[in-house]
């Protein structure tokens, strides 16, 4: 039986856009502030605009009620403040508190207008465009903030987030070894430093960059998830899971993390731990296939072939173009002898990636079961005509020559799986098994027909491969854009996150 290994691509690294939000002098007075006493005032003196910004501000700050500080913000407005572009502001920033994040854009480039130097409002710009997927977008905000004031943290922190996020390493990396230069124990500024080496094949720079990471914020884990890659990187395993583990214990809603975790659980041998992993996954995301793929793989290592009949099915129903979902239904099947409803899954497999040899070699052994043997020889040959140096393809056709007793064939099948795997035993005993009864003339006579065979599978092969490598990279495109959108959702928690703990530094400096 073949071994089958889950796909080696745990999911790339995050990019966490810290989008610190930048408040204006006003909202700062109004955490200060009594809201009762502000709200005295405003009964007092309605039509006082600095009053009806501050408690705008406040309530939107240290109160939390973005709604109701709108409204004294735009009475603010309408009642003629003397800061309009800080009003502005002020209302984005409520507009983002409320997720209405095209309204909150709209605020800011109408303050920018007003103001086009208010660096608050640049900042904020950048966020709301972020939220929107517009990271190029954000990325020309913060740089124009970056000209207003090049050594403010929160702005060399935002853009080396979105600089990281496109792919923009160095100059990343150079925007946050300027925060660090100011700060040399800002967690984020290492966090992102941490990921960008060990992205750049510098596991043991990421190690030291992120356990100071850690020293600063234990309980963020972004940073153990991190870790968590480089010490996988660096082949230590235990380390590694410890790292994941600590990473989904800190939050439990990380969809790709479980699945990092359960597929390095299940390449360490740890198959019991990588289903429970897989199974957390896919509580997360019960319309996940791949998962429900990798659940199959697991509980069929673990000898539970209707749990992995299962979930093969679950794969499929869920997504019908799972080409590898179908190839390893068919495994399963013929594991359990349902040898006619395996063939049926591996030729529906191959239609819709013919590019594994293992596909139909399982598809020829499975013919081979049911004694349809030029079925079989049909498939091993489709397989060696993408790989001809598998061994076992080249033992499985010589075994379903031998058993329809063509022997030269047989013989020269034989002797190709030695010479491509000499420490293949079986390979080894069906050759010196063979070779008394078969003349070497005949072994010779047989290899134009094996090369013609071949050369015209190969250009047939060829012909589709076009087709089916768009094919599936139309998966990757749609896996690349639903994988995308949980990044976003975690991005959007470390945001709010690293939002709450500066506002609280704020505060406390006040």
């Amino acid at each position: 039986k073949e071994h089958k290994s889950l796909p080696d691509t745990p999911p790339p690294p995050f990019h966490l856009l810290i989008s610190f939000p930048s408040l204006s002098p006003r909202v700062i007075m109004g955490i200060s502030e009594d809201i009762e006493s502000l709200r005295e005032r405003v009964k007092r003196e309605p039509d006082d605009a600095n009053v009806l910004h501050t408690l705008g501000a406040a309530l939107c700050s240290a109160a939390g009620e973005p709604r109701e500080g709108l409204v004294f913000l735009r009475r603010a407005l309408e009642a003629g403040s003397d800061v309009p572009a800080e009003v502005l502001n002020d209302i984005g920033l409520a507009h983002m508190a409320l997720k209405d994040y095209a309204a909150a854009l709209e605020s800011f480039r109408s303050g920018i207008q007003q103001n086009p130097s208010f660096l608050p409002l640049r900042v904020n710009a950048g966020n709301a465009l972020r939220y929107t997927n517009d990271h190029a977008g954000a990325m020309v905000e913060y740089r124009e903030a970056a000209k207003l004031n090049p050594a403010d943290v929160a702005v060399l922190s935002n853009l080396g987030s979105t600089l990281a996020f496109l792919g923009q390493s160095a100059e990343a990396k150079d925007c946050f070894e300027k925060v660090l230069e100011k700060e040399p124990k800002n967690a984020v500024a290492l966090l992102k430093l941490g990921e960008i080496a060990e992205e750049s094949d510098d596991p043991d720079g990421a190690i030291k960059l992120l356990e100071k990471a850690l020293k600063q914020n234990p309980s963020e884990p972004r940073v153990h998830f991190a870790l968590g890659q480089a010490y996988e990187k660096k082949a230590n395993v235990a380390r590694a899971i410890a790292s994941y583990r600590k990473a989904v214990e800190l939050d439990q809603h990380a969809f790709d993390w479980f699945l990092a975790l359960g597929v390095l659980q299940y390449h360490s041998g740890f198959i019991e731990d990588s289903v429970q992993s897989f199974e957390r996954a896919s509580e997360l995301d019960p319309s996940h296939a791949n998962t429900h793929n990798h659940l199959g793989i697991a509980y069929q290592a673990l000898q539970q072939q209707q749990a992995a009949l299962s979930h093969f099915t679950r794969a499929v129903e869920l997504d019908s173009g799972h080409a590898a979902g179908v190839a390893n239904l068919g495994h399963v099947l013929d594991d359990m002898g349902l040898y006619e409803e395996a063939v049926e899954r591996f030729l529906r497999a191959v239609r819709l990636d013919g590019t594994q040899a293992s596909w139909y070699k399982k598809m020829g052994v499975s013919y081979t079961h049911l004694e349809q043997f030029d079925k079989a020889v049909d498939a091993f040959y489709t397989g060696l005509a993408i790989d001809e140096r598998d061994a076992t393809i080249h033992y499985n056709v010589a075994a379903a020559y031998g058993k329809q007793a063509k022997l030269p064939p047989a013989a020269f099948h034989a002797q190709l799986c030695v010479e491509c795997d000499p420490d293949l035993a079986p390979g080894r005993s069906m050759c010196d098994m063979l070779r008394p009864h078969v003349k070497d003339a005949d072994i010779a006579a047989f290899k134009p027909q094996y090369e013609g065979r071949l050369q015209l599978l190969r250009a047939k092969y060829e012909a589709e491969a076009a087709r089916r490598e768009a094919e599936a990279k139309a998966r990757e495109d749609r896996e690349a854009a639903a994988q995308k959108e949980r990044k976003e959702l975690s991005e959007q928690k470390m945001l709010e996150r690293a939002a709450a703990e500066r506002k609280r530094a704020e505060e406390e400096a006040k």
